[in-house]
């Protein structure tokens, strides 16, 4: 890249954190100050607020930031920039297991149904479609013995599935945060402070995500093979 093309780039990333960041932030002030805080304990109320915090954290936030390392570390190890990826894939799964048994507890204390709205189909289809995503890539990227052939293969449905997962994430989240604000903000008409740190999370959520998806499809943004890649490539033809 010229320095023009650098200078775009980092702006576009740094845009993507900062917006990846004001919505952790917004999340923590809607869940742990408006929505009455965090706790965990039988038939604790607050216990369902970790859920759609840890979600954000690690399906947004984490996600987006897993498939933004092969552009920011362009030119840095590849081998290292793997298990980063791996590493913050599994942190974001960890994540979103916690947050699930959270939702489910918290479900099932209360005596309220599981699994019954569009958000809840579509929010554990795009877990267990991550999770699946995730051993594909370990399989075929960092498990011993793969081929070149068959991780070049593979490449194209990994990079596919890997932003199709971000966006339904990202739709999953939309739809949580409607479906919380129906049941829990019952003044939302009115415009009650809790209306604008909820919509103002929900922007900031579509500016990540498109911040996150450009980055990650821009020609130009992609990893550059480097000299000893190259090399190691042919040794292992």
């Amino acid at each position: 890249m010229d320095s023009g093309s650098k200078q775009k780039f980092m702006a576009l990333v740094v845009g993507a954190q900062l917006a990846g960041i004001i919505v952790v932030i917004l999340m923590c002030v809607w869940m742990g100050k408006l929505q009455g805080g965090f706790g965990w304990g039988y038939k604790n109320d607050l216990k369902f607020n970790y859920h759609p915090l840890f979600m954000t954290i690690g399906l947004i936030y984490l996600y987006g930031n897993a498939m933004l390392v092969y552009r920011v570390f362009r030119n840095e190890n590849k081998k290292l920039i793997k298990v980063l990826h791996m590493f913050m894939q599994l942190s974001a799964l960890g994540f979103a297991i916690f947050a699930l048994t959270a939702v489910f507890s918290a479900h099932n204390d209360e005596g309220n149904a599981n699994l019954y709205t569009i958000h809840g189909w579509i929010g554990l289809i795009t877990v267990i479609m991550f999770s699946l995503q995730f051993v594909m890539g370990f399989v075929f990227y960092l498990f011993p013995g793969m081929s070149e052939a068959n991780k070049i293969w593979y490449m194209g449905s990994h990079r596919f599935w890997g932003v199709a997962i971000f966006c339904m994430a990202l739709a999953t989240a939309l739809l949580g945060i409607t479906e919380n604000t129906l049941f829990k903000v019952r003044d939302y008409k009115e415009r009650p402070p809790q209306s604008y740190v909820i919509n103002f999370m929900g922007i900031f959520i579509i500016v990540f995500g498109w911040l996150v998806t450009y980055i990650v499809h821009k020609p130009e943004y992609q990893r550059e093979t480097t000299h000893s890649e190259y090399t190691e490539q042919l040794q292992n033809e």
